[in-house]
């Protein structure tokens, strides 16, 4: 008889662990896909090892080519624009402004969740071919729908070092969604 009752009582702890392995897959998991398409301004540029600022200088070396004329109205600042493509983790970067309706397709942008990797692909003046430019250590934040309103991470922008010498070490980035 004690032979049934063992039995029994590990047929119900059988029971009880595959019911628990099962309850906790991913299928559960809510979170929302993140939403990168909007438009953006990068709120803090600072080299890694030295902690130098340079959001003005990178901002000016990224954004020379912007169709946004500030002279006369600063308000018509250059904002970089994530424009979907085929899905909310890739498609093409525009150069839009504030305070008129002026635009320029400025290269492309994707994520990849596998790779932890926010790609960049600018044109860089002298090159014939749009540098891939890789955010690594990303921290992303979103609101409870997707929606992502800040990126932060550390870039590697030696392609530009001849134009903005503290380029020569990597860069860590803030990027905020402002629409």
């Amino acid at each position: 008889m004690n032979k049934y009752i063992s039995n029994a009582i590990y047929a119900l702890v059988l029971i009880s662990l595959t019911s628990l392995t099962f309850s906790c897959s991913d299928d559960d998991d809510n979170t929302p896909e993140l939403i990168f398409p909007g438009a953006y301004t990068i709120i803090s540029a600072e080299t890694v090892t030295s902690g130098e600022d340079i959001l003005l200088e990178l901002g000016g070396l990224l954004l020379a080519d912007s169709p946004c004329d500030t002279t006369g109205n600063p308000a018509n600042a250059p904002l970089i624009e994530l424009a979907a493509g085929s899905s909310n983790t890739s498609g093409n970067i525009n150069i839009i402004c504030t305070a008129s309706a002026a635009t320029q397709s400025n290269g492309t942008w994707v994520f990849s969740e596998a790779n932890g990797t926010f790609t960049l692909n600018l044109p860089v003046p002298g090159s014939p071919v749009p540098i891939p430019i890789a955010l690594t250590n990303l921290e992303i934040t979103a609101n409870s729908s997707g929606t992502v309103t800040l990126i932060e991470g550390e870039v590697n922008l030696s392609a530009f070092a001849s134009q903005l010498p503290e380029l020569d070490e990597p860069v860590a980035l803030t990027i905020i969604r402002v629409q």
